[in-house]
């Protein structure tokens, strides 16, 4: 029983301090961070390179900031969505749902599909395909999993900004997409035999409420 309350305390203090790292952004400017365009071939790591004894650049870098100034001109707010390919589960069924959203909106509110990979363009394009995913896809740098607090568990990371520039929500791993299978009373068969390939399925029951939940923050964004 002591061990089992120790236990519970840990979860607590340790999920206190991820909620608070998850909320220190809410209310502030959004941060800057580095990318590379869609069409840029090569990877961030890729870019630079020496030339005469003189460091150049293969592609050109932008910077989140200048979006930023660019959407409060025209009064948009922005949709970040922090991925990665690996992430398998929240990418490859939760991203293209994410496609009939991007077409209610894209007049409306800038979407941004930021990879955080090093990914070249080759690979971000096979990615897509895979997807498949209409949004645009940007690659950034290190400096926006440092300065977004994110964790390579967090993604999909969806981050809600305002026109103004400011964070009002961060959706983290907003759809829970598998689940093991279970008896009729909901209880986890662990000592029943599964094919590898039936263990799991993908709840898109789960996905289509997630999907339906960020439709009504993108309309509170609007407002």
């Amino acid at each position: 029983m002591r061990i089992k309350s120790l236990f519970l305390a840990i979860l607590f203090v340790l999920g206190f301090s991820f909620a608070y790292e998850e909320n220190i952004l809410i209310g502030e400017k959004a941060p800057d961070f580095t990318f590379l365009s869609e069409e840029c071939q090569y990877g961030p790591s890729e870019i630079y390179y020496k030339e005469n004894g003189e460091w150049k650049k293969r592609c050109k870098e932008y910077h989140f900031s200048d979006i930023l100034k660019e959407e409060k001109k025209e009064g948009k707010p922005i949709l970040i969505i922090f991925w990665a390919i690996g992430d398998r589960p929240g990418t490859y069924y939760f991203l293209p749902e994410m496609n009939k959203l991007y077409d209610k909106y894209k007049d409306k509110i800038k979407f941004m599909a930021v990879l955080l990979s090093k990914s070249n363009g080759e690979e971000l394009q096979e990615a897509k395909r895979k997807l498949p995913l209409k949004i645009p896809v940007y690659r950034a740098y290190s400096d926006a999993i440092r300065n977004y607090n994110i964790a390579k568990v967090d993604v999909p990371y969806l981050v809600f900004i305002k026109p103004d520039g400011k964070i009002v929500r961060i959706l983290l791993r907003p759809a829970s997409v598998y689940k093991e299978m279970e008896d009729d009373k909901g209880l986890h068969k662990e000592y029943r035999e599964f094919k590898k390939e039936e263990r799991f399925k993908i709840r898109y029951d789960i996905i289509a409420e997630s999907i339906k939940e960020i439709d009504s923050y993108l309309k509170q964004l609007l407002n």
